[in-house]
């Protein structure tokens, strides 16, 4: 019979083992789960600056378009992410437009920025960029309502209603349709107008401008009293005399 000592001492050298081998096996679980997304993340760095100077200069070149899309492609190889996707979609997008929807390269883009868009919102439905790109897609491919595409428009501003980076680009494509949305449509399209007016009055007077949207309406959305309609007629006035109007 071993000694009480010894006894003692199994059990102590079997707690080790056992503590040991968990602590391997969470560790093996943490790499498993963590790599992945590093790799992603490490594949992803040769198109950053690429997006960067889309969002910056609001286009690229055509070989960066490609350097984008196949970074957003090799991270999708390592983890399947609802914000990647939707950066494949809006960058396959973007490219489509840059070669031209005539040329089937960039037929072939539109079609596969839309089935990426589509896989980003069944991943994140809340991606409020991939329910815009998806409009612009929509609108730029045949086959679409209009209605497909005002459904994308109201829930991407549902979604983030304050999204600075969002608000004018998606604004300047409800605005160039607003007269295709319903009665909630063009609620939401007048709540854009007193966001953007809040942010950046101007930039909202050269998207007025540039589009066909009654300048009574405007006044009646913001306020004829309002310091933000103040501002934005300020700079409405001072456009229109560069421009000789």
């Amino acid at each position: 019979m071993p000694a009480p000592e010894e006894h003692h001492g199994d059990n102590i050298r079997r707690f080790v083992d056992w503590e040991s081998a968990t602590a391997i096996v969470v560790g093996l679980l943490i790499l498993y789960l963590l790599v992945p997304r590093m790799m992603a993340n490490i594949l992803m760095i040769p198109g950053h600056h690429i997006q960067e100077s889309l969002q910056s200069r609001g286009d690229v070149s055509s070989e960066g378009y490609i350097t984008l899309i196949a970074s957003r492609m090799d991270a999708l190889a390592w983890v399947d992410s609802g914000k990647i996707w939707g950066e494949l979609g809006i960058a396959q997008s973007w490219y489509a437009h840059k070669t031209g929807f005539h040329r089937p390269s960039g037929r072939d883009a539109l079609t596969n920025s839309i089935t990426s868009l589509r896989q980003s919102l069944m991943l994140a439905p809340a991606n409020t960029f991939a329910w815009t790109g998806l409009a612009y897609s929509y609108l730029a491919r045949t086959g679409y309502s209009i209605q497909d595409i005002t459904e994308c428009l109201k829930i991407s501003i549902m979604t983030a209603p304050y999204q600075p980076k969002l608000v004018f680009e998606r604004l300047k494509l409800c605005l160039g349709i607003y007269s295709m949305f319903d009665e909630d449509g063009r609620d939401l399209i007048k709540s854009q107008i007193v966001v953007a007016a809040k942010i950046n009055p101007g930039k909202l007077a050269r998207i007025i401008g540039a589009g066909n949207y009654a300048e009574p309406e405007i006044e009646n959305v913001l306020g004829s009293d309002s310091p933000e309609y103040g501002i934005y007629l300020s700079y409405k006035n001072r456009l229109n005399s560069k421009s000789g109007k």
